[in-house]
């Protein structure tokens, strides 16, 4: 079998490359509703200054409705991750996709991409290995900050995941290595 076909590759990192049904199936188990949370009870006495009270009604970050939040604009701190983003902060039907922290909201979907920032060198993007007939999944969350936010400002952070690359030099050459995906949205004190 050759070294570089889709069936080889595929073998050879196994748990990797997903078909589109695979990926639907998968996402339709992500969104459901979650049944393995539980509260935390875990006080941290070393950073006690917070601002926010979540017994309040106005500063709940679980809203009843959706349309008690409603989204200005996105503020990301992701440098070459910028491009991978869709800044539009659309939430219509999408409430399994939200997380709320505080005033942030993060939306969570899935994308294939061809290719992504190194996990190692920030100016370093690497090539993702695809196939027509499977891909690479991975989650990305778009990072929203609710109208009226005073306590703080929204940031995200970049996720470091595996993936399976590819250089082309001049044969494909494939291997496992780390990229970054935009990460969930942080309520950070204001300035």
């Amino acid at each position: 079998m050759d070294n570089s076909s889709p069936a080889f590759v595929m073998n050879a990192f196994p748990g990797y490359f997903r078909t589109p049904e695979e990926q639907r199936n998968y996402e339709l188990l992500t969104f459901q509703p979650p049944e393995n949370t539980s509260e935390v009870f875990n006080v941290s006495s070393k950073y006690s200054a917070c601002y926010q009270d979540c017994n309040t009604p106005t500063a709940n970050p679980y809203p009843s409705y959706r349309d008690s939040f409603p989204i200005s604009n996105t503020s990301s701190f992701l440098g070459p991750l910028q491009d991978v983003l869709q800044t539009s902060c659309s939430i219509d039907d999408l409430d399994d996709q939200l997380t709320f922290h505080s005033c942030c909201m993060s939306i969570m979907s899935f994308f294939a991409p061809t290719e992504l920032p190194s996990g190692k060198d920030s100016e370093k993007t690497l090539k993702i290995a695809q196939f027509s007939d499977a891909k690479q999944y991975f989650e990305k969350e778009e990072c929203c900050q609710t109208e009226g936010c005073t306590i703080c400002k929204c940031k995200q952070a970049s996720t470091l995941v595996t993936a399976v690359v590819v250089e082309w030099s001049p044969s494909p050459k494939y291997r496992v290595d780390l990229v970054r995906v935009p990460g969930c949205c942080k309520c950070v004190n204001a300035d």
